[in-house]
């Protein structure tokens, strides 16, 4: 690979690894809190 598509790769990985953390973040507070959705609709708002 030459540099370009190291960048490329590194930054896809960063972004699966972000993503992997944010799902499973949201799978514990999902389970966790009963409210937990009206808690982020409201955040977002």
């Amino acid at each position: 690979m030459n540099k370009i598509n190291n960048n490329q790769f590194s930054n896809i990985a960063k972004i699966g690894h972000f993503t992997k953390n944010a799902v499973k973040d949201f799978e514990e507070n999902i389970v966790s809190q009963k409210d937990y959705l009206e808690k982020v609709k409201n955040e977002v708002k």
